[in-house]
């Protein structure tokens, strides 16, 4: 009976002592958990001060590219914090399963507000992130199709600052018309609207403002003004070409009474006949 006895004692104290390492893992287990939660919590509240609770304005490209920089770097820290909430969840999670001692209530509430916290962290750090280097491939565009137009402005202002040719062939100034005509129509009016719409991209959110809006009106000024040389231009060939036309009419016209005139003269010659002799006649070629 005795050896009975000290055998149970020895199960109770194995199980005492089991009990006791168990309540003592999942109170340092709990502990822990609570301090992670509380160091992820700051974490969040420093993310969301130092970047995400400001509006930014961007003077320069510089600035921009730094911001840029600044948000990739914080969206992939976030990644990697990322990693130790899902730990600190499998943690909390072991704990609720293991039936630890005491009101778990206050730690999963807790919980929940946190990944609910932590996904709108993240989702929002991704807007800035996003709209940032939309930012950076918006100013790359504007910026390529700025020089892309103004070397198209440059090539129809040196055209149309040309002397005209010193023609008055209708043909010769019907293929100068199309060319200009070709040049427009060649060129996409779709590049003014891009660069339009960039630029007013970029000043939504805050980007270079001053400088998008001064290089903006200086091209829509100079397109403007070319464009109203060229309509100038064609106005001016359409109307040279009438009036080639016109000379060439009368000159083709002229040509033909000649002859027809050259042709009587003749006849009368060959006939022998003299001015005075028809003088009704010669009064009439006169006045012609």
């Amino acid at each position: 009976e005795v050896e009975e006895l000290n055998s149970q004692w020895e199960s109770v104290k194995v199980l005492s002592k089991d009990q006791s390492d168990r309540l003592t893992n999942g109170l340092e287990l709990t502990e822990k958990v609570y301090n992670e939660m509380k160091g992820i919590e700051k974490y969040m509240d420093s993310v969301n001060k130092d970047h995400l609770a400001h509006e930014y304005t961007v003077h320069t490209k510089e600035e921009l590219m730094n911001l840029n920089a600044k948000f990739k770097s914080l969206k992939e820290d976030l990644v990697k914090k990322g990693q130790e909430l899902e730990q600190l969840v499998t943690d909390i999670n072991t704990i609720t399963n293991d039936g630890s001692p005491g009101n778990l209530e206050p730690l999963t509430g807790r919980k929940t507000k946190v990944e609910e916290r932590w996904v709108q962290i993240c989702n929002d750090a991704e807007e800035v992130n996003s709209k940032f280097q939309t930012c950076v491939n918006n100013l790359t565009k504007f910026k390529l199709l700025l020089s892309e137009e103004f070397r198209w402005l440059d090539q129809m202002d040196k055209k149309l600052t040309e002397a005209p040719k010193a023609c008055v062939d209708a043909e010769e100034i019907s293929e100068e018309l199309d060319e200009l005509e070709n040049q427009l129509h060649n060129h996409s009016r779709q590049q003014k609207s891009q660069i339009e719409s960039t630029a007013q991209s970029l000043i939504n959110n805050h980007i270079m403002v001053a400088k998008v809006q001064t290089d903006l009106e200086e091209f829509q000024i100079r397109f403007e003004a070319t464009e109203a040389k060229a309509k100038q231009r064609q106005e001016d060939l359409e109307e040279a070409i009438q009036q080639a036309q016109l000379r060439e009419s009368q000159i083709i016209e002229m040509t033909n009474w000649i002859e027809d005139v050259d042709g009587l003269l003749q006849s009368r010659l060959d006939a022998d006949i003299l001015a005075g002799e028809s003088p009704s006649e010669f009064e009439v070629w006169f006045i012609q």
